[in-house]
């Protein structure tokens, strides 16, 4: 959907282990899944989640 009007995803985060909220940025080009992937892991791999067990980033099939 986001795909078909060319809206940026704007990254947030909540960190729950050191109790932040903030932006990490936006991801405008939205072509690539695998881009796109690897880019919100780099952007959320020092965020820790409520619930770790839960939170994935890998692309599925």
């Amino acid at each position: 959907m986001v795909l078909k009007v060319d809206v940026p995803i704007v990254v947030s985060f909540l960190d729950y282990k050191k109790k932040e909220i903030g932006v990490k940025g936006a991801i405008e080009n939205l072509d690539n899944k695998r881009e796109v992937m690897q880019r919100l892991s780099l952007m959320y791999k020092d965020v820790a989640a409520k619930c770790p067990e839960k939170f994935s980033l890998e692309l599925k099939n």
